[in-house]
């Protein structure tokens, strides 16, 4: 288990109040389908934002000025692209939807960019976790391809009390970033990030309040 932990950003006095059901009718169904074209326009996108990433690696990036100002230029659109279903997600369904380990296990996995390097550890007993997915994505992203440059990183997800704990490790060694983009987000999702150790290595813990605790009333 983690420990030593220090604050890196104080939590939001108490938590954004949950959805009290799913909407009825038309809501419904409009919500439904906006699930199933954003997983499948995700999946999409992340094997070809991946293959970009891979491609635009200094030892395989292209050498031709042309063919390397191309694929900057496609790499800023899917890029903008992510960012845009980002948004799209968070305006369709602002307070989240709870979320199933595998929805959390895939989600991590999407902020890391489907990296090999990435161990991703959510305990398949986990309750449903009311958290925003979008944010959840968004601030492991920007932190998780911080840590990714310079090597493996596991990611672990545990339930303490009804909060939801995610420890992100760094296994060479170096304690992760945090991008003041990341630190602000989680803030506004009444989170709270921390300085820790993971088994010796450095860690960033996010815990969020009672994100579990809502699901069982």
């Amino acid at each position: 288990m983690p420990a030593s932990s220090q604050p890196v950003l104080s939590a939001c006095t108490g938590t954004e109040p949950l959805a009290a059901g799913r909407p009825e009718g038309a809501a419904a169904l409009q919500a439904e389908l906006f699930a199933t074209v954003d997983h499948d326009l995700r999946t999409a996108l992340t094997t070809v934002l991946g293959a970009l990433q891979t491609i635009a690696r200094p030892e395989l990036a292209p050498t031709d000025p042309d063919l390397a100002a191309l694929l900057s230029a496609a790499l800023a659109q899917a890029q903008r692209m992510r960012r845009l279903l980002d948004e799209l997600a968070a305006a369709s369904d602002p307070h989240g939807r709870p979320l199933l380990p595998p929805d959390l296990a895939h989600l991590v996995r999407e902020a890391a960019g489907e990296g090999p390097a990435t161990t991703v550890d959510v305990p398949a007993d986990l309750d449903p976790v009311h958290l925003s997915a979008p944010g959840l994505r968004r601030a492991l992203a920007g932190i998780l391809r911080g840590v990714l440059l310079r090597g493996p990183v596991r990611v672990t997800v545990a339930d303490q009390d009804g909060d939801c704990r995610i420890t992100v490790t760094a296994e060479d060694g170096e304690p992760p970033a945090v991008p003041r983009s990341t630190m602000r987000l989680v803030a506004t999702m009444g989170g709270l990030i921390e300085e820790t150790t993971d088994a010796g290595a450095p860690a960033l813990l996010l815990t969020f309040p009672g994100a579990f605790r809502d699901q069982r009333g």
